[in-house]
Formats: structure tokens, sequence, C-alpha cells
């Protein structure tokens, strides 16, 4: 409601001549007793605003919650009258506890990372040939990192051995060699080739202990079933890898291949090839064993290959129109979905304090 008082006054109880005789009326906007009044209705219209924006009913009573108008009411009522706090009206509500840590399992752990930061886990391996540094300076700078960021981390979630599997005591140990990591190799031209180094020896260790039975599409002739024969003959040299991330030794070793088959499904299925052009549907195979063994690790609690239609999913994220794509050129988007990673809380760290270079393996 809007108030508004208007007032008329004459002087000396005679109404004011101008000029030309005519009678003139002395209108006010408020006089001096109307400016009282308008004063307290104003002050009584706030009191009650205030008092309604303030006011706090029963649980039960409440039919609905607040919009943003009561909201904005709310706020600027109480900025009028004694202010706003920096840090907010209302205490903030305690996080959600975090549920029971998983435990870490199987023979890929120790490939991912272990107690002690030595470089019998592959990430310590990778950096100290990227960075040039030892494997004991690098133990030294992620133990400094774990123990000054231990009590942070488990306010969040408490460990309850400390070991790596354990699974929040694994994403403390990795936050901590990734900053390390980050310390080493500033240039992000050598951060990539760490990040990529590291998924290359995984799988090729992983291969060779036995652990992945399928080869992945690693050349142009190659395909996921008939590459074995070859790879044994060439473990020494599956290390190395040129700019396109191709194993050297797979490709000099496949070269002689005139015609592969390619995988088409989950059981093995497969069609002659007439080129020597990559088939997306021959990846599928080993995509899926790989994000396998991670499951089985309880690295992650769950994952889902490809997006929201469910007829794209599994085994058949990709088809014959990929492989069309890639054969003339394009590219072919595919989403992996690791679910409760093991290094959530690591990545999100790091990715708070203005960096992205943060702990991968799946990817």
């Amino acid at each position: 409601p809007r108030i508004f008082i208007l007032s008329e006054s004459y002087s000396d109880g005679e109404n004011e001549q101008d000029v030309d005789g005519d009678t003139t009326v002395n209108t006010h906007l408020v006089s001096a007793r109307s400016r009282r009044s308008f004063l307290f209705g104003v002050s009584s219209f706030l009191a009650s605003l205030f008092a309604a924006a303030s006011t706090t009913q029963p649980a039960h009573a409440i039919k609905g919650a607040k919009g943003a108008a009561e909201y904005d009411l709310e706020y600027y009522m109480r900025d009028l009258v004694r202010g706003n706090k920096k840090e907010g009206n209302l205490a903030a509500s305690p996080p959600p506890p975090a549920p029971p840590g998983r435990t870490l399992k199987g023979a890929l752990l120790p490939l991912l990372l272990n107690d002690d930061f030595s470089d019998s886990c592959i990430p310590v391996k990778v950096l100290a040939d990227v960075s040039g540094k030892s494997s004991a300076k690098i133990a030294s700078l992620a133990n400094d990192y774990r123990a000054k960021s231990s009590k942070a981390f488990a306010t969040k979630a408490q460990w309850d051995v400390e070991s790596v599997s354990d699974q929040y005591y694994f994403d403390l140990s990795c936050y901590a060699l990734w900053r390390t990591a980050g310390d080493l190799i500033p240039d992000y031209v050598r951060r990539d080739k760490f990040a990529r180094d590291v998924g290359r020896r995984i799988y090729c260790e992983a291969k060779a202990a036995g652990l992945l039975k399928r080869n992945a599409l690693t050349t142009k002739a190659g395909s996921s079933d008939d590459a074995s024969s070859s790879d044994d003959s060439s473990d020494d040299s599956d290390d190395s890898s040129d700019d396109d991330g191709r194993m050297k030794g797979k490709k000099n070793a496949n070269q002689s291949a005139a015609k592969k088959r390619t995988a088409v499904s989950k059981d093995d299925s497969s069609d002659d090839s007439s080129d020597d052009a990559p088939h997306l549907t021959g990846t599928i195979p080993a995509i899926m064993e790989a994000l396998d063994l991670y499951n089985s690790t309880q690295f992650m609690s769950s994952y889902r290959l490809g997006g929201e239609d469910e007829s794209r999913r599994g085994r058949y994220v990709f088809d014959e129109l990929d492989d069309d794509d890639i054969k003339s050129g394009s590219t072919v988007d595919c989403l992996a979905s690791i679910y409760e990673p093991a290094v959530l809380s690591s990545a999100l760290q790091i990715t708070g304090e203005g960096s992205r270079f943060s702990p991968d393996f799946v990817g």
C-alpha cells in the first residue's frame, strides 16, 4: 500500500489574492501535523513487512518452499534493519557423510600405486623418465605432500588403514603424487606426455602380466584378435611409442600383414577387412575388458560405455557407420562414464586449486 497525505492551509484564515484579485489556495505536500502521520504510517508498514519476513512458521504450516521473491524481500528487509553478514545469515549445513571406503585389490593395484611411492608403480617410473628426477627424490616430495594434506583429506573421508588398498588413502596418495608431478614438470607438453605414457605402460604391463587378453587396435593394419602372435614376439619394444601413440614394436611386427580381421561383437565374431584403415568396432572388446579390469580392482563403483541412447551402449557403442567416418578422416566421439573413481577427491581438490593436471588412470 502507498500512503499520500495532502493538506491545504490558508494565511491568517483568509485566502491570499494575487495581483489580479483572484483567490490563491496554498497547497503543501505534507504539513507539520501530517508529516508525523506520514512517518508513523511508513514505519508501521515497514515493521509489518519485516515481521512477516522474519516470522518462522512451524514445519507443518509451511505449504511450499520460499521463492526468489520471498528470499529477496527477506534479504533487503534484514539489510535495512540489522544488516546481513558477509558469511551468510544461516549456518552452513554439514556435508553428507562419506560412504564406506572400498578395498582396492587385484594384480592391477601394484601397477597403479604403492605405499612408499617406489618406482615399481608405473606413475613414479614414468615421472622419473619425463622429469629426469630420481625415484628417491620423487618419493620424498610425494611423502611430504601426503603428510601435509592428510589432515584435510581425513576430515572429508577417513581411511581405515594407511595403505593404498584403502580407497581414501589411495585418493590422498594420488593427490600427493600428482602435486609432485605438477612441481617437477610445469611444461604442459611434458605433462601431456606423462599422462599418455602412464596409460600406455599400464596397458602394456597389464597385457604382459596376463591381466588383459585382448589386443587393442594399435595399427592401421592390425586387429584386436590377430595381433597377438606378433605382440608376443615384440614385448621388449612395447614400451616405446611414436608421436601418434602407436607402439613401435607392434607397428613393425604387423607391417607384413596383408589382411586382418576385426571383431564386431563380444563373442569374437569377425569380418574380413579389405583395407588397412582402423575399425572402431574392433576396439570394443579391448575397451570393455580394460574397464572390467578396473572395475574388478574396485577402482570405481561402476562404469557406462556410451551415452544416453541405450541402443548405443556397451558392445554396441560403435557401428559400421562409425567405421566409415574414421575411414573418411572424420572424428567419432565416445563417452565412458566412470562412477565414483578412487581418485575423485584428489581430482576435485587439484581442480579447485586452479590446475587441470589431475590423476587419471583410465583415460
